[in-house]
């Protein structure tokens, strides 16, 4: 802040007396900026690691009743900070280049980039819920195995016990919709937050040019648009944005109908009746079988948790795709890998 002064007034008495200026000033900072912003973003780093080590994933909502958790809030209140220290020089009169504000916005992004891949890998991936496809071994005495096991599978299938493992797992389904929605909200989120963050940048840089201009300096020109505005021509935030949305939905719509259903969808779709002599009927699909169907049963509690939960309308027709994706999938693996026995895990 100190050189710019002195550096100016050299180039206003070298232009009193009629010479060219001694030195491009701008172009000389440049350097020094490079570092200054380095500096600030890096020391982000540290701040925003403070904040997710803190984040509980608890749902917030602002005045109209939007969901997002405090790591997002926090992270855009950091980068309006960091925007604010970095105008601070220029309205005390130092120089600020169109191309510094390009430069630190770039920075910002790369870290709020950073923020939401995070938020997303620390979930794993959707591919990674699906189980190993079985290894089906043919049996030499089917209808034997089939009666040696018969009490096993009559608790554990047509008992007491799996109409208490379907409750337990569509309770499950029920609470991964809460919790994961924080996430996926937030996400949302930062499209707001990130117009704002944009108008915060345009305002300054509005102001500087008024101060310049009563100054009686030269203009620095047009407002510049950096990656965070979303009439970037890359829209490169708001793809980012979008594709981590898509990604958030699938994996919601895998964990519910593999991990939290598993057990009821995919070992309980078919069965085989057992008669009195002991004789093994035929296999029989209870997809649409019972009042309601089984698998009425199993997604009507957490497709209507989605309905009432998650109130943006995109991201609930992404998370109700997901969910019936995946429960399509779930049909296409018991049929395709389950074997003779339509058995899926063993």
């Amino acid at each position: 802040r100190g050189l710019w002064p002195l550096l100016e007034a050299l180039n206003s008495q070298f232009a009193a007396a009629g010479l060219p200026p001694l030195i491009d000033v701008k172009a000389a900072l440049s350097p020094l900026m490079v570092e200054y912003i380095q500096y600030q973003t890096t020391r982000f780093d540290d701040e925003l690691q403070v904040a997710w080590r803190n984040e509980t994933w608890g749902a917030q909502r602002d005045a109209s009743g939007a969901t997002y958790a405090l790591v997002v809030a926090d992270t855009f209140k950091l980068l309006q900070h960091k925007f604010e220290v970095f105008f601070e020089p220029a309205r005390a009169g130092g120089p600020m280049r169109a191309e510094w504000v390009v430069m630190m916005a770039n920075r910002c992004f790369l870290i709020l980039n950073k923020l939401l891949q995070r938020m997303r890998e620390e979930l794993g991936t959707a591919e990674g819920l699906v189980p190993a496809k079985p290894a089906l071994h043919e049996l030499d005495d089917l209808m034997g195995a089939a009666r040696l096991q018969y009490n096993t599978f009559k608790e554990r299938v047509l008992g007491e016990a799996a109409a208490r493992q379907r409750r337990a797992s569509v309770a499950a389904a029920t609470d991964t919709v809460s919790e994961l929605y924080v996430r996926l909200s937030s996400a949302h989120y930062c499209l707001k937050l990130l117009a704002e963050l944009a108008d915060f940048i345009d305002r300054a840089w509005a102001e500087l040019s008024a101060m310049q201009a009563a100054r009686g300096e030269k203009s620095e020109g047009e407002r510049p648009t950096t990656i965070l505005h979303p009439r970037h021509p890359s829209e490169a935030a708001t793809v980012m944005l979008n594709a981590i949305e898509g990604e958030l939905c699938w994996f919601i719509g895998y964990k519910i109908v593999f991990v939290d259903l598993g057990a009821p969808l995919l070992d309980g779709v078919y069965q085989r009746s057992l008669g009195k002599d002991g004789a093994l009927g035929e296999l029989s699909p209870r997809l649409s079988t019972g009042e309601p169907p089984l698998l009425v049963q199993l997604l009507e509690a957490p497709l209507a948790a989605i309905v009432g939960e998650v109130t943006e309308p995109s991201l609930r027709d992404g998370v109700v795709r997901g969910v019936l994706g995946a429960a399509v999938q779930a049909m296409e693996r018991i049929l395709l890998d389950g074997g003779k026995r339509r058995v899926f895990r063993v």
